[in-house]
């Protein structure tokens, strides 16, 4: 069934959240659509974002907007769009892109873009810097693996301090350039975590699982030991940036 593409997917939005929690984590917010497109629509989906919503999104201020496609491992016609979310008052009103365009442009649009598409679902997640990884000087990933797990409501804090403590080391020890973890919040289950990990290359793959790169496989076994006890589920695709759809403004 198609999903309708208006201007309100453009909006991520959701979840019952303490206010003391949303002041504490209010610069954390990211915006995430993963759109599907249809095979033999790429290329005019593509073009209306180039020529018509990125030049909204920067007209209407919007700092950064990263797009990454599905490929070769998932459904290679899925895009994950990620953007920052100042704060949520912005979507009172007319929402970016919408802001920055024309009038004739904000109806014609979301008209076209429904043309193309065969599914769009908008979630706002909240990133956890305390559990996630950077190192210093990197260059932005071009290349990463995207990682949804699924664990129970109870287990939601258990999983969260087992990747900071057992995880993160591991990461940081292994060299990965980025590693970040959202947690999802309106727009989905909150009992879910997304995490992007960089890769240098595909050939990277080759090397296996990063905890038997650098564990001794008793440590390695153990640490899957713990994660298999707290998922539920877990969804693995690799995506490519897409320099032609994203950008990034100086701060």
């Amino acid at each position: 069934m198609k999903t309708v593409y208006k201007y309100r997917r453009f909006g991520l939005i959701g979840f019952v959240f303490s206010l003391a929690g949303l002041s504490r984590a209010q610069d954390n917010w990211t915006g995430m659509t993963i759109v599907r497109v249809k095979p033999d629509m790429i290329v005019r989906w593509r073009d209306v974002y180039k020529t018509e919503i990125i030049p909204a999104y920067k007209k209407a201020g919007v700092q950064s907007f990263a797009v990454w496609r599905t490929i070769p491992f998932g459904n290679s016609y899925e895009f994950t769009l990620m953007m920052p979310i100042k704060n949520f008052a912005q979507f009172d009103g007319e929402v970016s892109p919408g802001r920055g365009m024309m009038p004739q442009g904000r109806l014609r649009t979301p008209a076209e873009l429904d043309k193309y598409v065969i599914h769009s679902e908008s979630l706002a997640l909240l990133a956890l810097p305390e559990v996630s990884s950077e190192k210093a000087g990197a260059p932005p990933p071009q290349l990463v693996i995207v990682q949804t797990v699924t664990v129970l409501p109870k287990n939601i804090s258990t999983y969260l301090n087992f990747l900071k403590e057992d995880m993160k080391p591991v990461v940081q020890k292994a060299g990965v350039d980025f590693w970040y973890v959202y947690r999802h919040v309106f727009g989905s289950l909150t009992n879910q975590i997304t995490s992007l990990r960089s890769l240098q290359n595909y050939a990277e793959l080759d090397m296996g699982p990063l905890a038997a790169r650098i564990l001794s496989p008793e440590e390695a076994n153990t640490l899957a030991a713990k994660d298999n006890q707290l998922v539920e589920s877990s969804r693995l695709v690799i995506a490519k940036y897409d320099s032609e759809l994203s950008y990034s403004k100086p701060r």
